[in-house]
């Protein structure tokens, strides 16, 4: 369903965009936990250890298809929020055209280099083969995942965050039965994880697509649709690379990260790896409520109702991410021992307490990552994902500086600590660059700030 969000309380209407896109954050994390919860009561701990090994480089390049279709998403919402639909239809058919041609540069690229990747980032010996048959496979099928994400920032771009959330569902519930059918009877070990995914995805992408065709009018493409408009190019271009790069760099981050976690031993990756994948279903809220603002902004700012933009920023922050940052670290606090457990064949006390360091370290700054995608994609909404990128680029020195350098005077905690210093560093760059930007659009306080 179309939805117009520049008529209406922004709270109610950030909150009702964002409930369906968080129940599919969840059920997309639902699925990565299951992996490896699969993985990891089924193969052992190796296995485990394999899948949570690449987890940084494919957030790298995941990352960069999931940065591009945002992108995508903030010109096809700009043009809907000023009832512009020639420039709607042709900022879908151009983004269509961008993806195919990044998908096939991407692929081309990664998959003959994964064995390379994974030995630069000093992967363990024993985790090496499994975690290069893991990764070459979802670079495989990275055409599925950009398929899928261009597919659904045109339908959120719309107002309408109800379908992705439905085939994320079936794609969730047919990702889980994959993975028993291929590791439980083909004995297909990660493998068979992988290519469960891959293909859960491409269910998603292809429901997308149908849904698209059927039930948006607006977008029933015509022949001139597709001719080159080479402002538009400009126009994508611009704002999709920067946020593709974005994410890019925040993953080479991540990528450093591992390698300290590497140096730690197998033992540290599987702990890590299992507190990472907890703590990200915690905290899978705050970039929800992000996403939701962004849109809401990227149609306002297309309308220029700049005056809604600030209410929107200050009631999300007040009303929405502060109590679900409270929520998040008493859960991760009182139960997050019990919910490492789940994830392991057999008690393992070095796992356990080294997951327990990881919580202690990180939830006590959920409110940074919450202020974060608070701020940055407010900034990449109105036009300004070059800043968005000098922001990723500060996030990326603090996880260096606390993935090299604290380890050696802090150890393991200090490799913990590396992400609290990235998003601050990253708040430190957006916020002051959202109020410079606010008051040279003149933008009119709220009645709240009069």
């Amino acid at each position: 369903m179309i939805k117009d969000m520049t008529k209406g309380n922004p709270l109610k209407l950030i909150l009702l965009f964002s409930i369906p896109l968080l129940i599919g954050n969840i059920f997309q994390q639902l699925y990565n936990v299951v992996d490896t919860l699969i993985v990891g009561r089924t193969l052992g701990k190796n296995s485990l250890g394999a899948v949570g090994a690449v987890g940084a480089l494919v957030f790298a390049v995941i990352g960069f298809c999931f940065g591009m279709s945002s992108g995508f998403g903030v010109i096809i919402s700009q043009r809907f929020g000023a009832k512009d639909e020639d420039g709607l239809r042709r900022s879908v058919t151009h983004s269509v055209v961008l993806s195919v041609i990044a998908t096939i540069i991407l692929t081309a690229a990664c998959v003959p280099c994964t064995r390379l990747m994974l030995r630069a980032m000093r992967t363990p010996p024993e985790l090496l083969e499994e975690a290069t048959i893991y990764l070459r496979i979802l670079f495989i099928g990275l055409g599925a995942t950009f398929f899928y994400n261009t597919l659904s920032a045109v339908i959120r771009a719309l107002g309408d965050s109800r379908t992705p959330l439905y085939f994320l569902i079936l794609s969730s519930i047919v990702n889980i039965l994959l993975d028993l059918l291929f590791i439980l009877r083909f004995h297909a070990g990660v493998a068979g994880a992988a290519w469960a995914t891959v293909l859960s995805q491409l269910l998603s992408a292809l429901c997308c697509l149908w849904f698209v065709s059927r039930h948006f009018p607006i977008l029933r493409l015509r022949r001139a649709d597709w001719r080159t408009d080479n402002s538009m190019y400009n126009s994508l271009f611009k704002q999709a690379i920067p946020m593709g790069l974005h994410f890019s760099i925040i993953a080479l981050g991540a990528v450093i990260l591992q390698v300290a976690v590497n140096d730690f031993g197998p033992t540290a990756v599987a702990g890590i790896t299992i507190a990472n994948k907890i703590s990200m279903v915690l905290s899978n809220p705050l970039p929800t409520i992000g996403i939701a603002l962004g849109t809401y902004v990227a149609q306002n700012y297309g309308a220029r109702q700049l005056q809604r933009i600030r209410q929107g920023i200050n009631q999300t922050l007040v009303g929405l991410t502060i109590p679900w940052c409270a929520i998040a670290g008493i859960i991760c606090f009182l139960g997050g021992d019990a919910m490492t457990q789940l994830f392991l064949k057999e008690p393992d006390a070095e796992v356990l307490q080294l997951a327990e360091i990881y919580f202690e370290t990180v939830v006590s700054f959920y409110f940074a990552i919450g202020t974060m995608f608070i701020y940055r994609n407010v900034m990449q909404s109105v036009g300004l994902p070059l800043l968005t990128l000098v922001s990723a680029v500060v996030e990326l020195l603090g996880r260096m500086a606390g993935a090299l350098f604290l380890p050696r005077f802090i150890g393991y905690r200090g490799v913990c600590l590396s992400s609290p210093l990235a998003w601050i560093g990253a708040c430190v760059i957006l916020i002051p660059a959202y109020y410079l930007w606010s008051r040279r659009q003149r933008m009119p306080k709220t009645q709240a700030e009069s």
